[in-house]
Order: C-alpha cells, then structure tokens, then sequence
C-alpha cells in the first residue's frame, strides 16, 4: 500500500529503525559536545530516498502523470523531443498519439538499442517506438506518426521526487 509520511512521520521512523530512538528518559547526562542525529538521519534518510526513487519498480514509489505539463518540440535530426521538468527522477513510460504501444525507454548510450536509432531503417516506429533518455534530462522520441503532424503526447508516467518535506513509497519498502 502506497503511504505519505511527511518529513517529521518519516524521520521519526528512521530515528526508531536505527536504534536511535526512544531516548533513555529515565536517567540524566551531562555533556558539552555531540553529534545534532536528527541532522545525521535526515541526510542518510533523503540519500535512501532518493536512490529508492531512482531504482524501485514504479508501482512502489511516487509516480505522476506528466503529459499535459510538458510540451513536444522537435530536435535535432527532426525527431519529437520532451524536456523533463526538474522533479522527474525518472520516466516510465511515454506515448505518443498515434503510437500501437508504449515506447520502450533506454537511458544507455551503449545499449544496442540506443545505436539502432541512429539508422533510419532500425530505428523505432509506430509498431515499436523507441524513448531515448539523453544528457540535460531530454527525452528523444523515435519516431512520431509523420513528418508533417505535430506530434501531440497521449502519456508520460515518471517517478517524481515531491521534495524533502514528502515522502511517498510503499510501505513494503520502508526500512
């Protein structure tokens, strides 16, 4: 089950997870230094976070849909690009109108697949689109339905990062 904890929630879970808390409230120290945990926890919290946003299934974190936020620009080689917004850690899947199914989104340049959208003959079509992630957060599109519409973006689900203040997963994946 997908949960909201805001960052108190949270990091109260941390605290109680690491063995940092409850503090010990029935005896009394006295000390002039030390370590502010809840500062320590919350950086080791957000890190964990932030590498669940990247690496989880989808399903399990904060996942939004994006399409009537972005808009589709053609780039360079004439190809239908979207430009992520800041938040997207992510996308999951992205179709264009037009499409007979979702793209398939591959984020490595050394990937097969990457190399084959470079050659007109192998590149992704309609029956089999293909999402290029590229550097500066650029999602290229291969290939739109033709060369003179204007492609218009039915879907774009992406795991979002709502901020240091929210965190949104599912329970399962708490620590």
């Amino acid at each position: 089950m997908i949960v909201e904890m805001s960052h108190e929630e949270m990091l109260e879970h941390w605290m109680i997870v690491k063995g940092l808390e409850p503090l010990r409230g029935d005896c009394t120290i006295e000390r002039s230094d030390g370590i502010d945990l809840e500062a320590y926890a919350t950086i080791e919290m957000r890190r964990w976070y932030l590498k669940l946003l990247a690496e989880a299934p989808p399903d399990m974190v904060n996942t939004v849909e994006m399409s009537q936020k972005v808009a589709v620009k053609i780039g360079r080689n004439r190809k239908p690009v979207v430009e992520l917004p800041p938040e997207v850690v992510r996308p999951v899947s992205v179709m264009l109108s037009g499409w007979k199914k979702r793209a398939e989104i591959v984020a490595d340049p050394c990937s097969p697949l990457w190399k084959m959208q470079s050659n007109p003959f192998l590149c992704g079509g309609v029956e089999n689109p293909v999402a290029l992630l590229l550097p500066g957060r650029v999602l290229e599109l291969y290939s739109a339905v033709g060369p003179l519409v204007m492609p218009v973006l039915d879907e774009l689900r992406c795991v979002v990062d709502p901020g240091p203040e929210l965190y949104i997963l599912d329970e399962s994946l708490l620590p």
